[in-house]
């Protein structure tokens, strides 16, 4: 994936998540609307379209597009994203609500 067609990809997350029409690849989520919620959601789905684990941390500290391209594209012992109900994120509330 090149480094465009990921800003690409998490731009449409963004817009989906913060349900805003559009964003710059420098805003800062939270500035856009973002909160520590959303932003686990955002992470999810960053899992899901990558197949990488992530940390809510790694999300705090880069809070841009352009960021969390760069930090994707320096993950190289990403482990694989678990699937729902064995440890993902949200899998857990995702099982009690099943």
């Amino acid at each position: 994936m090149t480094e465009q067609s990921t800003m690409d990809k998490i731009t449409e997350l963004w817009l989906s998540v913060l349900d805003i029409p559009s964003v710059s690849v420098d805003e800062n989520f939270f500035d856009v609307g973002g909160d520590s919620i959303l932003l686990i959601i955002l992470l999810d789905r960053l899992q899901t379209m990558t197949d990488r684990e992530l940390e809510p941390p790694d999300l705090f500290r880069h809070t841009t597009i352009r960021a969390q391209a760069d930090l994707l594209a320096g993950v190289t012992k990403a482990q694989p994203a678990r699937a729902p109900g064995r440890g993902s994120v949200l899998g857990s509330r995702r099982s009690r609500e099943a």
